[in-house]
């Protein structure tokens, strides 16, 4: 037998077969198995088992078949892989036509056959045994072939004219080797096991890519940020140093930017003043039939703007953000009003000045905002109706006012009132606050002139109180008792309004100085955002993708890796069998009936000479023959029947 090699792929013999009218009986135990074959392609891939002379016939077994009647239940996808990838090639025995013979009698077809005995060359003796035989010509029953020991011949007869096709059906048994088997039922494992291998190889080489590519993409983005980032902190570098040197002389440049704010207000104030005055005399020059009147009317407007710029001042704030009545409301005044009894009991404190201020801020506080004694200043809706609630309060304004400011005066020479004050961070507001009521006083008051040196605290009124908040002193005499009415106008006259109490002239404020640095307008280190640090080490690029071995693997290939990779395909052994390897092949053998071997018979007398000749076809029983003529003369003797002698021949015995 030939020897099997443990090839992964069974692809060692390219072998161009016949076609072959052969049938496989593959014998698992007991139990008889039949495929159908078919001839093979030039490149059909298989294994050759020798069982045969060297004239036999090619027959071809997918593995996949063979496999499944060997052991059975087979994974699909294994099978499926070997009828593809792999198949068998056994060797039979060319049975001798001299082996049978198809007499055609008045009983029929008489079919005879002899068994056909060989060895291997390996020492495996194959006997192929006659079993049935066919007529394909008129019949499909298969008789079976009957041995007659005394012909030493297999026959059986079938119905059937000369001329039919007769087919003669061997069987021979043999058991394969285990090599080969052992071989067989471990070629699909070999196969998964390569097509794992090279699964797992590309999903490690894969792995090891798709972690290189990260790391690469990685860095390409870091390197990409650092020399962005690199790029933003030199600019912010250059831009710090700019903006350093800007702001080196920040309270300069931020006192100069006040004062030059400060003037422009004033210029524009001044220059509104003189457009809206402009305007407003145009106005009178339409409405007034002589200047006599228009002047007396100015004249009495310009008494009314002076009062009521008086009283509209308490609510200018400094800038600081505090006026007269934010301050009269709160701060200082609330400190004295909410410590009013515990201020009394303080050494030097004349408690006389502390109910006179406590009870002044609730009158001011009351004439300004209202309550049911007073309407309130601020809730006055027209500028007649604020001139008419000035003329109506003015003595009580002036009275509150200089006795708050003459007993706050008074409380605030107290050092330890000025220590509470200053531990509520008040004295600058405080001392601003006696300051405005000292004006304001002074204002409302026509028989006192204002002292802008009167010194308050160390600190002149002149010094404490802004540009802004500064008034003339003028000493009007008493107030108009009725605000000027002017004269009707037609409709077609637009009212132009008094512009107002004259702002001081100012002169043009020249040039805007350099703009004051602000700190939003620092640059952001971009360290804020993203650190800057070193430079990425690098990291060498991947290089190309792994070639996925499934991209070039068949469907068949692709389904048995699936399913080792899912379920597992584990190497077997050959006591895996059930119960042995034995190989049953059949063949069949084709006859025409009334031919067959023909042999020349000469019939011999009792003394051993020719009597006549005669013809036999293989199979042929002598006792057709008829008795030779020439018999012994002894009444006692009888025709007992043929010895056969074999004669030598061209043709053989």
């Amino acid at each position: 037998m030939t020897k099997i090699p443990k090839y992964k792929y069974p692809h060692t013999s390219h072998r161009k077969l016949r076609w072959v009218p052969l049938l496989l009986l593959l014998t698992i135990g007991m139990t008889f198995l039949t495929f159908p074959f078919f001839g093979a392609a030039a490149d059909t891939i298989s294994q050759s088992v020798d069982f045969s002379d060297p004239d036999g016939i090619d027959v071809l077994i997918p593995a996949g078949e063979l496999l499944t009647e060997l052991l059975g239940d087979i994974p699909p996808a294994e099978v499926d892989y070997l009828n593809i990838h792999s198949s068998y090639v056994f060797y039979t025995s060319e049975i001798p036509a001299n082996r049978m013979t198809a007499r055609v009698t008045e009983d029929g077809i008489i079919v005879s056959a002899n068994d056909y005995t060989y060895t291997t060359d390996d020492g495996v003796t194959v006997t192929w045994m006659p079993l049935f035989a066919e007529n394909l010509s008129s019949f499909s029953e298969l008789y079976f072939l009957f041995y007659d020991e005394s012909l030493d011949l297999f026959q059986a007869t079938l119905p059937g004219k000369s001329g039919d096709q007769i087919n003669v059906y061997y069987t021979a048994s043999f058991t394969l080797p285990e090599e080969f088997v052992v071989g067989l039922i471990n070629e699909g494992p070999l196969a998964a096991a390569d097509l794992l291998v090279a699964a797992e190889a590309y999903e490690e080489e894969l792995a090891i890519f798709t972690e290189q590519k990260e790391l690469y993409e990685a860095y390409v983005a870091a390197h990409k940020a650092w020399q962005a980032n690199t790029k933003a902190y030199e600019a912010y570098v250059i831009a710090k140093a700019a903006y350093d040197a800007w702001w080196a002389d920040h309270d300069l440049k931020k006192a100069a930017m006040d004062a030059y704010l400060e003037k422009k207000a004033a210029y524009d104030a001044w220059i509104k003043y003189q457009q809206d005055l402009e305007d407003y005399e145009a106005y009178l020059e339409l409405v007034y039939a002589s200047p006599e009147l228009k002047a007396e009317y100015m004249e009495k407007m310009d008494a009314v703007q002076s009062h009521l710029a008086v009283m509209d001042r308490m609510f200018i704030r400094s800038s600081t953000g505090h006026s007269f009545k934010s301050v009269l409301t709160g701060g200082a005044a609330d400190l004295v009003i909410n410590n009013q009894f515990s201020l009394k009991n303080i050494d030097g404190v004349n408690p006389a000045d502390v109910d006179l201020a406590v009870k002044s801020t609730w009158t001011l506080r009351h004439l300004i905002q209202g309550n049911d004694t007073y309407p309130g200043y601020e809730n006055q809706k027209t500028e007649a109706d604020k001139y008419h609630y000035y003329i109506a309060y003015r003595g009580v304004f002036l009275e509150n006012i200089a006795n708050l400011y003459h007993s706050m005066s008074a409380l605030s020479s107290i050092e330890y009132v000025m220590k509470q004050i200053d531990e509520n961070n008040g004295r600058d507001v405080f001392v601003q606050f006696l300051g405005t009521l000292y004006l304001q006083m002074c204002l409302m008051d026509d028989t006192q002139d204002f002292d802008p040196q009167t010194s308050l605290h160390g600190v002149t009124v002149d010094e404490l109180l802004e540009s802004h908040l500064m008034l003339p002193d003028e000493n009007h005499a008493e107030p108009l008792t009725e605000y000027p009415q002017p004269p009707t106008t037609s409709d077609d006259v637009t009212p132009v309004p008094h512009p107002g109490y004259p702002p001081a002239e100012a002169p043009h404020p020249g040039e805007a100085p350099e703009a004051v640095p602000d700190e939003s307008q620092a640059p952001t280190c971009p360290e804020e955002v993203f650190p800057a640090g070193n430079e990425p080490e690098a990291v060498p690029a991947p290089g190309e993708a792994p070639q996925d071995p499934k991209d070039n693997m068949l469907p068949e290939e692709l389904a048995l890796l699936s399913y080792a990779q899912s379920q597992g395909l584990p190497m077997r052994s050959a006591q895996d069998l059930p119960t042995g390897h034995v190989c049953t092949l059949s063949l069949t053998r084709r006859i025409k009936a009334g031919t067959g071997r023909v042999f020349m018979v000469t019939v011999m007398d009792y003394l051993g000479q020719p009597d006549y000749t005669d013809y036999l076809y293989f199979g042929d029983s002598p006792d057709i023959l008829t008795p030779p003529s020439v018999a012994p003369h002894d009444p006692h003797m009888v025709f007992a029947g043929w010895s056969l002698t074999p004669v030598e021949t061209m043709w053989g015995s």
